[in-house]
């Protein structure tokens, strides 16, 4: 009998997945392993804002924090500025010239945001290395060493825009950029995202920054930080009347914000720092009360010492009041009718209770002996205003003294 016989079928392995398992092989065999090549692109290790409060409204109480300060987190007002910090790594083979941008938002609808960026410590002036360092992970940049009051190894004006112009604030005593760890640093003039500078819309400004370090790998920092927009017709704020209508404060609706949008022409990321508009406070218009003082003496050779206070009331006020004193008790048009005869020599301090006077010191002194006499005058208060608090002058009219010539009881104030 013939047997038939039926050759099996061999399933065949491809070459390809052969000479993969090869190559596998002889990476396990050989006690190698497979790795990625290291990144060279510099990476984002903080990006973190001020939240001052609680605690001392210049310190940090509340902590360096991410994404948004809320309203118990602040005890920002408008002309105020929220410090902001951007520590970067830079790994070997970067290269040691770099860019970055920041986005703000300067203006959202009818009111205004962020209408700059400032130096770091316009409003958290408390801080010291330590404190600009508290919380970073690993190497902190800045040290006691190269600290240099605030001003950082290198420090460069970040310029205004063409938008904003006139109406970045009051009382800035620097709009510098500071870094720490970088060779060289500059900053370029902020671009609007519309050449309209719409101040209905919602539109934001872009500006880059440009550093150079000695070499790679390091590690850099930057502070900065938003002026907060104030809305009355103080110079350098966006108002048109002494009522607050267009600063930060009165923005409705979400946070806004200054992000970290690229880094070497690529994305950041997600870097977004932001407030809410209920977390600042509104630019106080300060009043101003004053109190004519009087101290008579009794004798027909008589003199008398015409003094004045006021108080100061507003958001914590500081600042100083000068006082003048003028002849005659009436005014036209809200301005003395007489003449000056006396001003103040010294700016007097505001205390913690919102009052500055003359005192007898500086006050001023009619009767025997004296270029006046007898007769009436008005006094007229004049508050600077601090970064809080807008100028405010007295009511004329508001503060008049009369002098009646003395008699064998002594002079009178009225």
């Amino acid at each position: 009998m013939t047997r038939a016989i039926r050759e099996s079928k061999k399933r065949r392995t491809p070459l390809f997945v052969m000479a993969l398992f090869g190559v596998i092989a002889g990476v396990l065999i050989g006690g190698g392993s497979f790795s990625s090549a290291a990144s060279t692109k510099p990476s984002v290790a903080n990006y973190q804002q001020c939240s001052n409060n609680p605690g001392a409204k210049d310190v940090c109480g509340g902590g360096w924090i991410n994404g948004i300060i809320n309203t118990g987190g602040s005890q920002y007002a408008e002309n105020d500025a929220t410090a902001q910090r951007l520590i970067l790594d830079l790994p070997a083979g970067s290269g040691t010239t770099h860019t970055f941008t920041l986005r703000y938002l300067w203006n959202k609808g009818n009111n205004h945001a962020y209408d700059s960026l400032v130096k770091w410590n316009t409003t958290i002036s408390g801080l010291d290395a330590t404190g600009v360092c508290a919380g970073v992970t690993g190497t902190c940049p800045a040290a006691g060493a190269n600290f240099n009051g605030g001003d950082g190894q290198n420090h460069y004006a970040i310029p205004v825009s063409s938008c904003t112009t006139t109406h970045d604030g009051f009382g800035i005593a620097s709009r510098d950029m500071v870094s720490f760890g970088t060779a060289t640093l500059s900053v370029d003039a902020p671009v609007n995202d519309s050449t309209s500078c719409s101040l209905t819309a919602d539109e934001y400004e872009t500006l880059t920054v440009q550093f150079t370090v000695a070499s790679v790998p390091a590690r850099v920092m930057f502070l900065y930080a938003g002026h907060l927009a104030c809305g009355t017709n103080r110079t350098g704020c966006w108002g048109s009347t002494g009522t607050d209508v267009n600063g930060a404060s009165n923005i409705s609706g979400g946070p806004y914000h200054i992000k970290l949008d690229t880094i070497d022409g690529a994305s950041a990321g997600n870097q977004d720092n932001q407030i809410m508009s209920g977390a600042i406070a509104p630019l106080t218009i300060a009043g101003l009360a004053t109190t004519p003082g009087s101290s008579p003496t009794s004798s027909v050779s008589w003199t008398e010492t015409l003094t004045d206070s006021a108080t100061v009331t507003g958001s914590s006020p500081t600042g100083t009041v000068t006082f003048k004193l003028y002849s005659g008790g009436t005014c036209t048009n809200g301005v003395p009718d007489g003449t000056l005869i006396y001003t103040d020599p010294t700016a007097e301090t505001v205390n913690s209770s919102g009052v500055a006077s003359t005192g007898t010191t500086d006050g001023y002194t009619v009767g025997t002996g004296h270029a006046n006499g007898a007769g009436t005058y008005q006094w007229i208060a004049s508050y600077s205003g601090d970064s809080n608090n807008s100028p405010a002058t007295s009511t004329c009219g508001g503060e008049v003294q009369t002098v009646t010539a003395a008699t064998t009881t002594g002079p009178s104030v009225s």
